[in-house]
């Protein structure tokens, strides 16, 4: 049974093709949900918002991307009645998306050893590698990111960005859905992008997931964004060979990174020096 309010967990989009079930983050009216698309039980991953999505920029959510989580519905929930005068704070709309195989990697931090930690890298550069520069993915996080477990050892199952994307600046003061904590400071000192700046964020992501910690010793909801611009980090604590290779991304400055191939290259390297089996990528999507 649908509940009353459309809003609410159980509540359906898209004429009964999904429906909501859980809270994962944030709140009912500003946050993120996982669902099913009712005809197959197909996972999904729902994003509310309340904001003015007539002005809102869809087009850059749709994200073609191998590995990145197709994008499903963008509109508001069944039994919705618009108002009749605009308002300030616009309307309740939801973006949906499927939900990657596995967990999200902010669920086992610090459980993943250093072969996890390559195997899951290079899914990530495979990934960024097929990523128009101009139009990047901003939105890879522990959160977003999703990890499967094979006999080989863990793999990437995708990354779902979208949520991060509409959510990211907006909290209520008692149930924020996300921090900046992962984004390139180059987003914040000049709001522009670089090519290298969704690995940079796929770095901190690999680092956090190793370690356990944030490279620079932030917590979940206290971002100093002029620490990361300082690039104010201590060393990996972790196999030297792979902190030389992620540290190097870390830097402030977009210019002196290593490009997203020669990444993929030594991780490629370290892989084949350990033994180790690369996974296939892209993921597959039901």
């Amino acid at each position: 049974m649908r509940p009353e309010n459309p809003y609410d967990l159980g509540g359906t989009f898209d004429h009964g093709c999904y429906r909501s079930d859980k809270l994962l983050r944030g709140h009912l009216l500003h946050g993120v949900r996982e669902g099913v698309r009712t005809p197959d039980d197909h996972p999904v991953l729902i994003t509310v918002r309340l904001h003015h999505w007539d002005s809102y920029p869809l087009e850059g959510l749709r994200l073609p991307v191998p590995g990145v989580a197709p994008l499903l519905f963008c509109g508001p929930p069944d039994r919705y009645t618009p108002p009749k005068v605009r308002t300030v704070s616009g309307t309740v709309g939801a973006v949906i998306e499927s939900r990657p195989a596995g967990v999200p990697l902010s669920e086992i931090l610090g459980r993943l050893d250093e072969r996890d930690i390559v195997r899951i890298g290079l899914g990530l550069t495979a990934m960024l590698a097929a990523t128009d520069p101009v139009h990047p993915i901003l939105g890879i996080r522990p959160e977003t990111t999703y990890i499967v477990g094979e006999p080989e050892g863990m793999r990437l199952g995708g990354v779902a960005p979208r949520s991060i994307r509409i959510l990211s600046h907006h909290h209520d003061g008692i149930a924020r859905a996300f921090t900046h904590s992962y984004e390139a400071p180059e987003l914040y000192t000049t709001g522009a992008s670089a090519p290298t700046t969704d690995l940079f964020s796929a770095a901190l992501t690999l680092w956090t997931g190793f370690t356990g910690a944030h490279a620079y010793r932030v917590t979940p909801h206290d971002v100093d964004e002029d620490v990361i611009a300082a690039d104010d980090r201590g060393p990996f604590a972790g196999p030297v060979e792979l902190g030389r290779i992620l540290e190097p991304i870390l830097r402030a400055d977009p210019a002196t990174r290593p490009s997203i191939t020669q990444v993929d290259d030594q991780l490629r390297h370290l892989a084949h020096g350990w033994g180790l089996e690369i996974p296939p990528f892209p993921p597959t999507w039901d």
